[in-house]
């Protein structure tokens, strides 16, 4: 037996630890192949630094990241950081700098947990007073500084993952959306620039940004040759930034726009006409010229009495100034009265968004906004639009809507043995497979052929056709799990699939030989049917807590085909309906004229009924005029000429599946109910409506 080792004080000595020879302990191990030690003065120490280790370890913390603090991380991170713009990159370096850094910047990157995350966002909020939005930026960064350190292996997981989703969630669960000036708003502001001396300067500036929606940095960038008064547009082609430098001094510089959709011609308006030349006008009195140069660029059009450029934080602050201002006026000449209008807190950015909604509101199309206001994503200028349009907005609607966003789940319990055996049934009767076959075509290449020829492929004629058949062999290469592609086409069980191919004909399975596609798809489909024909009885819907959000009605737009879309509409929630049929187009034009519908809306397909047999899509939710018929709130579905058209057993199903649901949404909501039910016309809903 090997003899203990101890040191000079007599006390043993556990495996890797040593006594110095000039004084203190060393502990001497290897981890993941590699060699590591820690000192300490005493042996006490370091066996406490042993147990720190031992602890790092088990929670996946790497021993050289017990010393490094979050400011460390951030230093890596913004080494390392590639793909930004360079302002989205100042940002996020800004928003770490000056919230991150002086709270827990310091904290050891190893001892960082969930909570104190969560308590430094919640800080931000009560004690900072910063907005939500604020401290969501903060997060980007913030998370993005410690998902590095999980990647290095420096911890196991992010202690920031989900930390502002509480805060997000209690208030508003979404940063609160900037709003528009209302057209009174708008009206008061420009009419107080234009008639008050002391702010006439900024009259110029204000009323371009509210009539171009050109973005702050745009309009503090923007240069007399960029304007072209001649032909009425205005070249929008950089960015003004103002950032921290490295030398801790603020700066400009010029960036190009974030997106290709970002550059652009905005049209002149006569408004903005007259707004530069009285800005032209005011510059020759004062005798003001431009002086600075930024990255080579000169003859800015906005600048200050120093003949310098506007950054977005003079603006804001002279908007707060004038929103003061102009309030204190509007109340004391309004003396007892209180129907007045007040400017609220806005920023220049609310100047943008405002004139994105005044488009909107005058109904120009969605894609000539787009391209004005230089959004690269169409589902931004959907969003703009939404919160421009009254119809979405009515309370009629918010009303429905609120009856039938809740989401779902259904539960059913049905006997396998009996579906076993009636698919067997279904299966020896009914199945039918498609033979492999191709058709062989023979054709010749015309001696002259024209443009038009060639893009409409009628350049060879065809002088023969055959058709050949082959019976493909169980052997072949290509080899099929039945059971696994069937379970994922019906959503029964190995087991339950076994036993049904068990039990059919002979005959039937031999049918697998001829085309095997073909016999997976068609055996999928009659399991299905009888799989819908077992359900119905056995089913039921449970309502969630969680809720459809609204955003689904514009978050699939940009893939609409608004070539179907017809004439603008006045009830429906936006001002076109894109229809699938002809029956829906007239049934969409007597919805529009109808006194008794006061708004209605194409359900979009992120709106959906789970069923056993596939999610469920209706087509139409209404709302009428309270008072003027039997059910106020309606969804209907609709389909053609219901006298001639038989419904697939699995949409037949789905529609049974809708008619349970719509009775369990009934049953929780009280005195209104939702009325669910098929049409074929606008003359059927109608008859169900008054009874």
């Amino acid at each position: 037996m090997a003899k203990r080792r101890r040191d000079s004080k007599g006390i043993m000595l556990k495996k890797g630890e040593s006594e110095r020879a000039g004084g203190g302990y060393d502990y001497r191990w290897t981890q993941n192949g590699e060699r590591r030690v820690i000192y300490a003065p005493t042996l006490q120490e370091l066996r406490e630094k042993k147990e720190e280790i031992s602890a790092d370890v088990l929670r996946g913390i790497r021993p050289n990241a017990r010393n490094l603090t979050v400011n460390d991380i951030y230093k890596m991170w913004v080494r390392d950081k590639m793909g930004l713009k360079d302002n989205t990159m100042l940002n996020y370096m800004y928003m770490y700098e000056m919230f991150v850094d002086p709270y827990i910047g310091k904290s050891k990157i190893s001892g960082l947990l969930y909570s104190d995350v969560k308590g430094f966002y919640n800080m931000l909020y009560r004690e900072r007073g910063l907005k939500v939005s604020t401290i969501d930026n903060v997060n980007t960064v913030l998370h993005q500084v410690l998902e590095l350190a999980v990647q290095n292996r420096l911890i196991p997981a992010n202690p920031s993952d989900n930390a502002i989703r509480e805060l997000k969630h209690m208030h508003g669960k979404e940063i609160q959306k900037r709003q528009a000036l209302t057209a009174k708003e708008q009206e008061l502001f420009l009419d107080y620039l234009r008639s008050t001396p002391r702010y006439q300067h900024w009259y110029p500036v204000f009323l371009t940004m509210l009539y171009t929606g050109l973005r702050v940095g745009e309009i503090t960038g923007l240069r007399w040759c960029d304007v072209d008064l001649e032909k009425g547009f205005i070249s929008v082609n950089h960015t003004l930034v103002y950032y921290k430098h490295d030398t801790n001094k603020c700066q400009f510089s010029i960036h190009k726009p974030k997106t290709e959709a970002g550059s652009r011609s905005v049209p002149i308006m006569s408004e903005v006409r007259e707004a530069l030349e009285q800005e032209k006008e005011y510059q020759d009195i004062a005798g003001l010229r431009c002086k600075v140069k930024v990255d080579g660029f000169s003859d800015f059009i906005f600048i200050n009495r120093f003949g310098n450029v506007h950054n977005q934080n003079n603006l804001n602050r002279a908007l707060r100034r004038i929103i003061r201002d102009c309030n204190k006026r509007v109340h004391s000449e309004a003396q007892k009265s209180e129907n007045v209008t007040l400017l609220p807190d806005f920023s220049c950015h609310t100047l943008r968004h405002t004139f994105a909604t005044r488009m909107c509101e005058m109904g120009i199309n969605l894609k000539v906004i787009q391209d004005v206001l230089g959004h690269s994503d169409f589902s931004t200028t959907m969003n703009v639009y939404t919160d421009a349009t009254s119809d979405f907005k009515k309370k009629e609607f918010q009303a429905l809507w609120e009856k039938i966003n809740h989401k779902a789940v259904y539960r059913v319990e049905f006997d396998s043995a009996e579906l076993i055996e009636k698919c067997i049934q279904t299966l020896n009767g009914s199945l039918r497979v498609t033979p492999l076959q191709y058709v062989v075509r023979t054709g010749e290449q015309l001696d002259s052929l024209s443009e038009t020829q060639v893009r409409h492929k009628d350049a060879f004629k065809v002088t023969e056709t055959r058709t050949e058949h082959h019976a493909n062999s169980v052997y072949s290469s290509v080899r099929y799990d039945l059971l696994g592609k069937l379970s994922d086409s019906t959503g029964l069980t190995r087991k339950s699939l076994a036993a049904i191919m068990k039990g059919i004909h002979p005959s039937t399975f031999d049918l697998f030989r001829q085309n095997p596609e073909s016999f997976i798809s068609e055996a999928g489909r009659l399991i299905n049917e009888q799989k819908a024909g077992c359900i119905i009885e056995r089913l039921s819907y449970d309502r969630l807590t969680e809720r459809y959000d609204s955003l689904i009605f514009t978050e699939a737009q940009s893939r609409q085909d608004l070539s179907r879309a017809g004439e603008r509409l006045r009830k429906h929630i936006y001002d076109y309906a894109v229809t699938d049929s002809k029956t829906e187009q007239r049934f969409v034009q007597e919805l529009d004229t109808d006194q008794d519908v006061v708004v209605y809306a194409k359900l979009p397909k992120g709106f959906f009924i789970p069923t056993p047999v596939g999610n469920y899509n209706p087509d139409w939710a209404i709302a009428f005029r309270e008072g003027s018929v039997k059910h106020i709130y309606f969804v209907a579905e609709t389909k053609g000429c219901m006298e001639n058209f038989e419904l697939r057993t699995i949409e037949e199903t789905k529609i049974k599946c809708a008619r349970k649901y719509f009775h369990t949404v009934n049953d929780s909501i009280a005195p209104q109910h939702v009325q669910y039910d098929v049409v074929d016309s606008y003359d059927k809903l109608m008859e169900i409506v008054v009874k």
